[in-house]
């Protein structure tokens, strides 16, 4: 029943958006007996007013309708979803709505609301994608769904390329001008992937959007966001009074990152830093009561070593709100909505400086007029919240930025001496809903790229292996993108290593002989370059096929069977102790590993003849252990070993040893890749494996059907640290879609 309110309570909301051609777009829109949508437009500049028309649009991208807006300086305006749909949409629906003008002062919001559930408010874009997308968090799951909805703004079709954290890549195209909403669980045949926690989004250029998530009790939202940073805060971190707050943070990078988490108190306090590894193309999720951050109350930010993307969220009970902001402060910014009524709107200001600083607030109309004012002094480091007025009787435990409440003010203006950073919640009084939208600013100036880096810039393979290579742009406003579907991509080598162009593999190298090679990513003028070398194909087995006790795999058949295998205990034989690989047919191998590679000492199983019933073979434990994987495999190789065994028959008063041979011969066939459900996984190494069991004891022979039983050809594939990802006996594949290796302390 969860999964089913939570699909519906994003449907609801999710009926509409669309392309658009213009300064702000507002890429999401409903109202109707459920949610409403509030849209405003707020003048930035206080030296002149803003003209232009916000501009109705349907789904397909056809214009509704287009209401003349002029805004004098610092002037606000609000439209209400219910009023567009009765004035302007004449029957039609709307599906986004654009503010088109020539003045780069405009700055807007959209929020949407169940009154009587949740809401949740995003900041108009102010310009289509530049680079590639990211999704820093996606829940999809039985009872956690993730819309997105998405706009395409360009006159031509695109066709965006996701790439998930699990490596696995799904497309979705958008014709020119169209709006498309659509549930992550869509592009995996309607099926929840609960291993999937983030993406990237290439191709996305011109694209605009946002994306929320619910489980039919709370709802969020942040925008998609094209830049990327080497720092992001958390302005806001809570964990007192039954408030708890999340950590998220993606690596979006192809190379392991080193974080810094470092927490101040409330007061500016530094606590000491937290450093994580954040491996390439990871996201973390924490509560930020698991860290080790010695507060309660405070901020935080996290630096990394490769570009990040990342944000976080509050909740207490049924309420969740976040911040996503900008990956520095400001020294002015506007909070664009001030609740009254039965509703409460609170301010956060942090101070990431080594001074203190002061911030003048002001608290404005819609006519632009300032009806009152205040001035914040904040301390080195230090975070200050506080409601904007007392709703009732002042307490005084709490900050207020006006001892009363200034009538007919709207939205607050700031500005300080030094950079801050801030955002405002809006919470209603009966602790239902809970929003949050970071400050606001007039869009800068367009940024001209200056240099591309490439992550990594020193590549080595193996020959058949691939590996990717992220070209990041950085810009001359000091921002930075991922521009890896943009630049193009060439090798000195392409005969020892090769890289791909199309959108969903650029960047994409792969090892084709020995030698060396240097890649080069470039646009006009401006290019980087990588270090590629190739080495020959050979790996460790120990690292492809991990023994660890409590270790277990499921995996998924072609017919939809799912199957496990465990490691699920130990077995002594002769002087060995094994470990026991178990199987849900029954069948049992013993193993265990050194430096020589992996031992196959025995096994239980279960001899299918082709007329008769089967026949349980007890524990087959063979004389001398023999080489089932090589401790150093290459490609290519073929591994050949006999050992012997007695296995003791029984039926009643009758009893039997039959003294048996078992062959084993190895092949490693090559490197490829393997796809799941859910993940792709990279570089996993093909061994096809026969194994015959021969006797010339004439119970067998009369058994068998002759002195030799082959058992079915046996392919799989190992991938590192994973063990088997794929499994094929029969004809019939298997593929992993789950896993746990414990670790070995």
């Amino acid at each position: 029943m969860k999964k089913k309110i939570a699909f519906a309570a994003l449907a609801l909301i999710l009926t509409a958006l669309s392309p658009a051609h213009g300064d702000l777009y507002y890429p999401h829109f409903a109202s109707n007996a459920y949610w409403e949508t509030e849209i405003g437009l707020i003048n930035g500049s206080d030296g002149g007013s803003v003209s232009g028309t916000l501009d109705l649009h349907e789904d397909s991208g056809a214009l509704i309708d287009q209401i003349d807006v002029t805004l004098p300086p610092r002037g606000k305006r609000v439209f209400w979803g219910a009023d567009l749909v009765r004035d302007y949409a004449g029957g039609k629906t709307i599906g986004y709505l654009v503010f088109s003008t020539t003045s780069d002062n405009a700055v807007g919001y959209l929020k949407f609301q169940d009154p009587l559930k949740y809401s949740v408010a995003i900041p108009a874009s102010q310009s289509p994608a530049r680079g590639e997308i990211f999704i820093p968090h996606i829940a999809s799951t039985d009872t956690w769904a993730t819309g997105v909805s998405v706009v395409n703004t360009t006159d031509a079709a695109i066709d965006m390329c996701f790439e998930f954290d699990t490596g696995i890549t799904k497309t979705k195209s958008v014709a020119a001008g169209r709006h498309e909403v659509f549930f992550m669980r869509a592009l995996f045949d309607d099926t929840p992937q609960p291993r999937i926690s983030a993406a990237k989004i290439r191709g996305a250029e011109g694209i605009v959007g946002l994306i929320l998530f619910s489980n039919g009790r709370v709802l969020d939202g942040i925008p998609l966001d094209d830049q990327v940073a080497l720092q992001v805060y958390y302005p806001h971190l809570v964990m007192t009074g039954g408030w708890n707050t999340g950590i998220v943070a993606y690596n979006t990078s192809y190379q392991d990152s080193t974080i810094t988490v470092s927490p101040f108190t409330t007061g500016g306090t530094a606590r000491p830093p937290v450093d994580l590894l954040l491996k390439r193309g990871e996201r973390i999720s924490r509560l930020a009561s698991t860290l080790p951050l010695g507060i309660t109350d405070g901020w935080a930010k996290i630096t990394a070593t490769r570009p990040l993307s990342g944000f976080e969220l509050f909740a207490h009970s049924r309420q969740l709100a976040g911040y996503m902001g900008p990956r520095e402060g400001a020294m002015t910014g506007i909070l664009p909505k001030i609740e009254t009524g039965s509703a409460a709107t609170g301010v956060v200001f942090v101070n990431d400086n080594a001074e203190s600083t002061s911030v003048n607030v002001d608290a404005c109309d819609d006519g632009g007029d300032v009806i009152d004012s205040t001035v914040i002094n904040l301390g080195p480091r230090q975070k200050w919240v506080a409601f904007v007025f007392p709703v009732g009787e002042p307490l005084a435990s709490m900050n207020y930025l006006f001892s009363t409440k200034p009538e007919g003010a709207t939205y607050l203006a700031y500005a300080s001496e030094d950079k801050v950073v801030a955002f405002q919640m809006n919470a209603s009084t009966n602790g239902q809903t809970l929003d949050s939208i970071r400050s606001l600013n007039p869009a800068p100036a367009p940024a001209v790229l200056t240099s591309i880096e490439i992550v990594p810039d020193v590549l080595a393979l193996k020959i058949h292996e691939t590996a990717s290579l992220g070209a990041f742009g950085w810009y001359s406003d000091g921002t930075c993108r991922e521009i890896t579907d943009q630049v193009a991509w060439t090798s000195s080598n392409s005969g020892t290593a090769s890289v791909e162009n199309s959108i969903c593999q650029a960047g994409l190298v792969k090892g084709k002989e020995v030698g060396a090679a240097t890649v080069t990513a470039d646009i006009g003028e401006i290019s980087a370059t990588a270090a590629v070398s190739v080495d020959p194909s050979a790996y460790v087995a120990s690292d492809y096929f991990p023994l660890v006790l409590g270790s277990w795999w499921t995996y998924e058949k072609e017919s939809g069977e799912e199957t496990r295998t465990d490691i699920s205990g130990t077995r002594p034989v002769s002087e060995a102790t094994t470990l026991v690989y178990q199987y849900d047919t029954g069948t049992k191998q013993y193993f265990t590993s050194d430096a020589d590679g992996i031992k196959f000492h025995g096994m239980y199983y279960v001899l299918t003849p082709s007329e008769g019933a089967p026949l349980t073979l007890p524990d087959v434990l063979f004389d001398a252990p023999f080489l089932y994987i090589p401790g150093n495999i290459q490609v290519g190789q073929v591994y050949e070993d006999t050992t012997t065994a007695t296995i003791r028959v029984s039926s009643g008063i009758f009893s039997m040893d039959i003294p048996l041979s078992i062959e084993i011969k190895t092949t490693i066939v090559g490197i490829e890749d393997v796809t799941s459900r859910d993940s792709l996984y990279r570089n996993v190494i093909r061994i096809s494996q026969d194994i015959k069991i021969k006797s010339k004891n004439s119970f067998f022979i009369s058994y068998v059907g002759s002195d030799t039983y082959a058992l079915p050809p046996l392919y799989y594939w190992l991938g590192e640290g994973t063990g088997v990802v794929k499994l094929d006996l029969n004809g019939e594949a298997e593929t992993i879609i789950d896993y746990d290796i414990p670790e070995v302390p």
